[in-house]
């Protein structure tokens, strides 16, 4: 029997890819940090790190194919740095790319609503800075059906303190 590393034989990959869909399977590559060939330093301490693949997000997004041609010409390990963005929401971001999917509730589950919302603000944040205008919009959606009077208010003013 033929095999795949230490984990599974040809045939069961074959059987476990046959039973996956397409946004399946790149979403496993993501996930699973699978053959990735460029990381990204994330946050303003540059402590956490994330793989992505080259083609994948310079298909998706003008500014992550400037900042791959950029690294490639600067020789910096295959090293990406991303301060103003928090890993979270850039793993939404890598995940919408990989699954075209906005996956919010996987990011923002366990907050609160106006939470949710501050999260999804950044997200919008995020898709606007590297251009990928699908997810801000799917995430504008989002904010427009949990955006009501009572909470409007209160959302402002921590998006104003959060912004200063």
């Amino acid at each position: 029997m033929e095999t795949i590393g230490a984990k599974e034989s040809v045939e069961e990959a074959n059987d476990r890819l046959k039973q996956l869909g397409i946004r399946d399977r790149f979403r496993e590559l993501i996930v699973d940090q699978i053959k990735c060939d460029v990381k990204f330093l994330i946050g303003l301490k540059q402590t956490d790190s994330i793989g992505a693949h080259k083609l994948i997000i310079t298909t998706s997004s003008p500014v992550f194919e400037a900042l791959v041609n950029a690294q490639s010409s600067e020789d910096d390990d295959g090293v990406i740095k991303i301060t103003d963005v928090e890993m979270d929401v850039f793993k939404a971001v890598l995940m919408f790319i990989y699954t075209y999917k906005p996956e919010l509730d996987l990011l923002i589950e366990p907050f609160s609503t106006n939470e949710r919302m501050m999260k999804a603000n950044d997200v919008i944040f995020a898709a606007k800075k590297f251009q990928i205008k699908e997810l801000a919009d799917q995430c504008v959606d989002y904010l427009k059906k949990e955006v009501n009077g009572i909470n409007c208010l209160e959302l402002a003013m921590r998006f104003t303190n959060a912004r200063n």
